[in-house]
């Protein structure tokens, strides 16, 4: 017997359409965390990003303290061997070349461990659940939903979240393959466009609407770096700023 009533099923429609309408790699998971409530109840999200290093390389958070995020990046992800770091992957469960869909009800964890007692119990997290979205073959993204009040997750929850992640996993990976990114990289590593991979890398970040610190992040470069290679680009397109690099880009 389905597990979800007829307008659940509503929900997950409308829910998969108006996160499918974003067509950049970061804002599809941000959007994720959004709009997941009209499905998922939960009282707090967190957003993570992954590069191809496997690195975390930027957050958004909903409802947490920055705090203690970066607690968790200083201290929390490196305890234990690694045990509670997200991004690495052997810590990640796949069912069916699907990424990780999980949940954990920590009040049957709270104070066995260093990161329960000092992490999770003063932030009053009850449970929490999780998906993974990959380009294809690598996980590049992780949202977690937290809940603070006495109910736990449900099954009916959990079972709501995989039917999801079936669905923006595949829409996730597409955007790896189809997006303008792709599009645009292509066409600045042309021969009569002298740009450097990496050049042509962030170009194509930039026209799909990334800040500089945002691509410090994702590619694990120094903000000061990123601005040399954006200062080339202008050079190399004779251009003087970021509006006229956006319209040389768009020409293409």
């Amino acid at each position: 017997m389905d597990m979800l009533s007829e307008m659940q099923w509503v929900r997950i429609s409308e829910f998969l359409l108006a996160v499918g309408r974003v067509r950049v790699c970061r804002e599809f998971g941000v959007e994720i965390s959004r709009r997941i409530g009209q499905l998922i109840p939960h009282d707090q999200s967190r957003v993570y990003f992954i590069n191809d290093n496997g690195k975390i390389c930027d957050e958004e958070l909903f409802g947490v303290k920055k705090d203690w995020s970066l607690a968790y990046f200083n201290y929390y992800s490196k305890i234990d061997a690694g045990r509670w770091n997200i991004s690495d992957r052997s810590n990640m469960k796949y069912s069916g070349g699907q990424a990780f869909v999980g949940k954990i009800d920590w009040t049957k964890a709270i104070g066995l461990d260093e990161f329960t007692k000092y992490y999770v119990e003063p932030q009053r997290i009850r449970s929490s659940m999780g998906l993974g979205l990959r380009d294809g073959a690598n996980l590049k993204c992780v949202v977690i939903l937290d809940r603070t009040s006495r109910h736990d997750f449900s099954e009916k929850d959990l079972y709501t979240l995989r039917i999801a992640q079936s669905h923006l996993d595949n829409l996730y990976a597409n955007l790896y393959v189809d997006s303008s990114q792709e599009k645009v990289l292509h066409m600045l590593l042309e021969p009569d466009l002298p740009l450097t991979a990496r050049e042509s890398e962030i170009a194509g970040l930039l026209r799909d609407g990334l800040t500089p610190t945002s691509i410090s992040r994702r590619l694990s470069l120094s903000l000061a770096t990123v601005y040399k290679h954006i200062s080339n680009i202008h050079g190399k397109f004779h251009v003087s700023n970021r509006q006229e690099l956006m319209l040389r880009l768009l020409e293409k």
